[in-house]
């Protein structure tokens, strides 16, 4: 049977020569059906020589008669998985020589088959009850899940064991890059969430979570199609996004117990002298973050073309959501939204940044009770994405902050453009500019008092409190001497307003619509860090709320533009204020 040390222990002696009945294999080409081959595999006297046999027909069999073999051998042994056909047990046999990287891909090429085609038995109903099951891999999660950390399997704590069945599982069927695999980890981790994860019948909580967890690594492993995870996930969950909340949170949880920090402090107390490193599985979460970005294994991401699909779209706006409003984790009490698993994150966002932003500004105001709270979805979204800015924009513990920035200033500006173009059906493009300055200014407001009082977050903050109200301007970088003036007006009589005015340099840069680097600095040198004077620069009336509305309604009142355009300007500064205004009452 796989035990916790997934069982299947070989000895080798360094030669090729097995037990294999060659007078039996030496039989003329026409004899040779489906059936013989299956008999001569499991007829050998060994489990070496079983897998060598099964690997070397496999390989060698007519695609169309592949499924019939597959059959074959399982029918005549059942119990292949728990002995010869075990992932470890076939590692060992590739790491000592005995099989080739090709045969092993075989092997794991007609496992998937057989489960794949119905030929392994399963019993889901069975391990809802019992947290039991006929097929080998469910222990896994189920028996290890189980096992107090600090037992001894084979020399090693019982949690080490349990990564490694989960290392040695990957290993194997990452071996094989064939279709046939990635249809087993889309219909195994189906198998998993019906029986352990989401079956009311199944009840305990650590299968559920090492379950969510596992099903996970074989969607996200390097070795699967890059397109997999998300597309799987999309295709499960995309009409019902709290149940991936409740996944990935489950998923988060069964893998505290793989992770390299969890394995390092259990290495400690158990006095052993193992590398943590060499067997914690990857967090699951970071995994699917990177999954939606396309990216994943250890090549660098920028060398890695971006993953955009809708599928990759939408898994990366859930993820985004997770970090504005993390779950807590119930064994824990811990955060989702760990440090490292926000910065992954925060890489899908960057790559995503369209798509996330479309969901997060969605105008709809029908949608009440949206998601089961009691707002509307605009209501819940400038709610939600909020959370995210405010752990993103200016978190010094996460590296891209002023990316994200960028990317919220770049879309409002591809709004205006659309605004400008006239073809802006049903004034979307300046509802999704007023719920994104109103979403924004609330992150801002929220973390304005945890920024410190340092000359690069001061530069930062100022600049991006200018920058959002310019992005929504008309050809703003012809408007030095305009915009110099309204934001003279905007911060009063406090140190910008009096910067902004002894300021005789380009405040407005004519390639990107934004503040140049020599009117940031000259600010933020002239906003002082005494307490009074830093509250007034983060503020300046709530600034990005005067700034905002107060702009837009200038150039709505300004003879150079359009009537229309106006118009467009005054519907932006009164969605504005209705969406402010709600995220004020709360």
């Amino acid at each position: 049977m796989l035990s916790a040390d997934g069982g299947g222990s070989v000895t080798a002696d360094h030669s090729r020569t097995t037990q294999i009945d060659h007078s039996v294999a030496t039989q003329a080409a026409t004899q040779v059906t489906p059936q013989s081959e299956a008999q001569r595999v499991t007829s050998q006297a060994d489990d070496r020589a079983k897998a060598q046999a099964f690997a070397a027909a496999y390989n060698a069999a007519p695609a169309d008669q592949r499924e019939a073999l597959v059959r074959e051998v399982f029918a005549k042994n059942p119990e292949a998985l728990d002995s010869w056909l075990n992932p470890e047990s076939v590692n060992e046999l590739v790491d000592d020589g005995w099989l080739t990287d090709h045969e092993r891909a075989g092997l794991a090429e007609a496992v998937a088959m057989g489960f794949n085609k119905g030929a392994i038995p399963i019993a889901p109903a069975q391990a809802a009850y019992s947290i039991s099951t006929s097929l080998a891999f469910d222990q896994i999660p189920v028996q290890n899940a189980g096992l107090a950390p600090y037992q001894e399997v084979d020399g090693l704590p019982a949690a080490y064991q349990y990564a490694d069945n989960i290392n040695q599982f990957l290993e194997f069927f990452g071996s094989s890059p064939s279709p046939e695999v990635a249809e087993f980890r889309a219909n195994y981790a189906d198998h998993l969430i019906d029986t352990y994860v989401e079956n009311p019948k199944q009840q305990n909580y650590d299968v559920r979570d090492a379950a969510a967890h596992f099903a996970t690594q074989i969607l996200a492993d390097r070795a699967a199609p890059r397109e997999l995870a998300s597309q799987y996930l999309y295709d499960r969950y995309g009409a019902k996004p709290d149940d991936f909340r409740a996944f990935a949170q489950y998923a988060a949880q069964g893998g505290l117990y793989t992770s390299e920090a969890y394995l390092g402090n259990l290495t400690k107390m158990w006095g052993g002298d193992e590398q943590a490193s060499r067997y914690a599985v990857d967090d699951p979460v970071i995994a699917l973050a990177q999954a939606a970005d396309g990216y994943r294994g250890n090549v660098p991401p920028h060398l890695v073309p971006e993953l955009s699909t809708k599928a990759s779209d939408w898994l990366a706006t859930e993820l985004t959501g997770l970090v504005a409003d993390p779950p807590k984790l119930s064994n824990t009490g811990e955060s989702l939204a760990t440090t490292e698993r926000t910065q992954a994150i925060t890489g899908a966002f960057i790559s995503h940044s369209d798509a996330v932003l479309d969901h997060f500004t969605n105008p709809d105001v029908v949608s009440e009770n949206y998601r089961g709270t009691n707002m509307n979805q605009w209501q819940y979204n400038l709610d939600t994405f909020s959370g995210f800015l405010q752990r993103t924009m200016f978190s010094s513990d996460i590296i891209g902050g002023g990316v994200v920035r960028d990317h919220v200033l770049d879309y409002i500006g591809d709004q205006r453009e659309i605004v400008e173009s006239g073809t802006n059906p049903g004034n979307q493009a300046e509802d999704r500019i007023a719920l994104l300055s109103a979403t924004t200014v609330e992150a801002v407001r929220n973390i304005q008092g945890d920024i410190a009082a340092e000359k690069a977050e001061r530069e930062a903050l100022i600049g991006f409190t200018v920058d959002l109200a310019l992005a929504a301007l008309p050809l703003p970088s012809k408007a030095n001497d305009a915009v110099t003036g309204a934001l003279g007006q905007i911060f009063g009589a406090g140190p910008i307003a009096t910067a902004l005015k002894d300021f005789s340099g380009q405040l407005v840069d004519e390639g990107t619509g934004r503040l140049t680097d020599e009117a940031k600095t000259w600010l933020t040198e002239r906003a002082t860090p005494s307490e009074a004077e830093l509250v007034e620069a983060y503020t300046v009336q709530d600034g990005l709320t005067a700034a905002t509305v107060t702009l837009y309604e200038q150039q709505s009142r300004n003879p150079a533009i359009s009537p229309e355009l106006a118009d467009d300007y005054q519907d932006i500064v009164r969605a504005y204020n209705d969406f402010n205004n709600w995220a004020d009452t709360r």
